[in-house]
């Protein structure tokens, strides 16, 4: 027996423990509908290999919600943001000579070479900063006004609105068609880099290969269906009422649910093992475990 089967194997056992230990019940049933969604897969080898990331991810976040001390948490997720910024830094001025050596163009994007990536990052690391730390000026309302100037502007220089409607709205248009075939359970655990492209007949050919829907929330249904959107949807809900008190939560939870509409902070692991470390420091902060 191949090695990739013993850990579908173990994962799977990992999965069913889920029941016994003390987590939110949405999160248990994720770790079911993850297991049974591998037997029901389009691309059920695919699916068996990525579902033990997702068990790993699922006991990450159980042990962080038994972390007293959250400093080295937090120290670590600021330096990643640091460190980043550093190297965006670098490549601004054409001076990374370490990630950009050899190559014809400059590439700006952090660690990653990748700035879309970057923005998720960044986007993601200060949602858990302002969580942690509680800074008062995010209140503000002078901060408030310079946001959301700040985004029309952006909006504006990348002429983000015109790219929705003829790029990702499109996209998105035909991953709920797909859904429908599929609806309950979806194509499978890890399916959608794979099955998208060749399901919508070379559609969006000139755009490139799709690997990602850019929204999180639909790759989630493309993949798990109705039933695992539904269950992710009734955690963060569960969630939500849970910080009726918590501002900085709130806000932070904000961040990275419209960043998962418009980019894919899931699929990109070092944004997935901050989120990780979010809700696990919510579930702390107002004991969510229900």
């Amino acid at each position: 027996m191949q090695n990739w089967v013993y850990v579908a194997l173990i994962s799977g056992f990992l999965g069913f423990y889920a029941l016994f230990i003390d987590i939110n019940k949405f999160i248990k049933a994720i770790a079911i509908l993850g297991f049974l969604s591998c037997f029901l897969s389009s691309c059920p080898l695919l699916s068996f290999k990525d579902y033990p990331i997702l068990i790993g991810g699922i006991y990450l976040y159980y042990f962080l919600t038994k972390l007293k001390n959250w400093n080295i948490i937090f120290n670590l997720i600021f330096t990643l943001l640091i460190f980043n910024s550093f190297f965006a830094v670098m490549q601004i001025f054409n001076q990374d000579t370490l990630l950009n050596w050899g190559i014809q163009h400059n590439v700006v994007g952090g660690i990653n070479r990748n700035l879309m990536q970057l923005k998720s990052l960044i986007i993601i690391s200060l949602a858990f900063i302002i969580a942690y730390k509680k800074p008062r000026f995010i209140k503000s309302k002078w901060f408030i006004n310079i946001l959301v100037l700040s985004i029309l502007v952006y909006i504006n220089y990348h002429h983000s609105l015109r790219s929705f409607i003829n790029v990702r709205f499109p996209v998105w248009k035909e991953i709920s068609r797909l859904d429908s075939i599929h609806p309950f359970m979806g194509w499978g655990l890890g399916s959608f880099k794979f099955m998208f492209q060749p399901l919508s007949q070379g559609m969006f050919k000139n755009e490139g290969i799709w690997l990602q829907a850019h929204n999180d929330w639909l790759q989630i249904l493309f993949e798990m269906g109705k039933i695992g959107l539904l269950i992710v949807l009734g955690y963060v809900v569960s969630l939500i009422i849970r910080m009726k008190d918590k501002p900085y939560l709130l806000i932070g939870s904000v961040m990275i649910g419209l960043d998962m509409c418009v980019h894919f902070p899931l699929h990109q692991k070092l944004c997935t093992l901050i989120i990780i470390c979010f809700l696990a420091y919510c579930e702390r902060e107002v004991k969510i475990v229900c």
